[in-house]
């Protein structure tokens, strides 16, 4: 996502040929690239030059957006790639007390409803995506403050722990019929790297059987990774105040070592 980061550093319209030298990319991948931006509506071209889309929600007459609206704009490519690979509704959470709050989904008429699509919450614990983020936000030797809640079950904290300890071991959270019956999930969480943003999880669920989770979980990790790299390159650019850094590479080794990092992004989604 160099390509998306130098657009929207520009905070204006800009050319193909500047872009190419601020990334240091050939300029067929350049144009290729903003192709697909365009089509994901992340940018929008004005004769030659290129400048924010409407999914990215900012223009230079806007205040910066925040985390969420960043979040939601870099996802969607990500989900539709999870969501062609598998089949499966692929969805796009963040941790919200002791809930997940769902962002984004992608799916097709095959998909099946769960009470999360009317409410876009559900309880962390008794979801794959939710433990996938619970995990990553309690240490080995704590616990999520689940009691007094209603919603999880008696004597079940032990059974939660060894399930947030699996996730930490493999790194993806399965649900087998537990949210809701005849639906499985599988989950992985995305680390974003910077203080004073939400836990953020993607997950892929679909109907009893038609879920391979040895594949799932494999892409899964390869998203979630091209994912998190995505995000704190952009949040250094939009919300620098998260982070130490707020500008793009300027020294060729610099640009060499972002390029070889968008290389394997690509790879890793292909």
């Amino acid at each position: 996502m160099v390509v998306l980061a130098a657009v929207i550093a520009e905070g204006g319209p800009i050319g193909l040929a500047e872009l190419t030298r601020r990334t240091g990319l050939a300029k067929p991948t350049v144009h290729r690239v903003l192709t697909t931006l365009r089509a994901h509506q992340m940018i929008d071209q004005h004769g030659g030059r290129y400048g924010p889309g409407m999914r990215l929600d900012i223009s230079v007459d806007r205040p910066r957006g925040d985390f969420d609206t960043l979040l939601a704009s870099l996802a969607t490519p990500y989900l539709v790639d999870l969501h062609r690979m598998t089949g499966a509704t692929a969805s796009l959470g963040v941790l919200d007390g002791r809930e997940v709050r769902y962002i984004d989904r992608v799916y097709d008429h095959r998909a099946v409803r769960t009470p999360s699509h009317r409410t876009n919450r559900a309880p962390a614990y008794g979801t794959a995506i939710g433990r996938s983020m619970l995990a990553e936000t309690f240490p080995a030797n704590g616990s999520p403050d689940c009691h007094g809640d209603s919603m999880l079950p008696a004597n079940s904290m032990e059974t939660l722990l060894a399930k947030l300890s699996q996730v930490r071991r493999s790194g993806i959270a399965f649900s087998h019929e537990e949210y809701v019956g005849g639906v499985v999930c599988a989950a992985a969480p995305v680390s974003t790297g910077g203080p004073g943003q939400p836990p953020v999880g993607l997950a892929v669920s679909d109907r009893v059987g038609r879920l391979d989770f040895g594949s799932a979980a494999e892409k899964l990790r390869r998203v979630s990774r091209a994912l998190a790299a995505d995000i704190h390159r952009l949040t250094a650019i939009l919300l620098p105040d998260r982070v130490k850094t707020s500008r793009l590479p300027s020294s060729r080794k610099e640009q060499a070592a972002l390029r070889d990092a968008s290389r394997r992004n690509l790879s890793e989604r292909a």
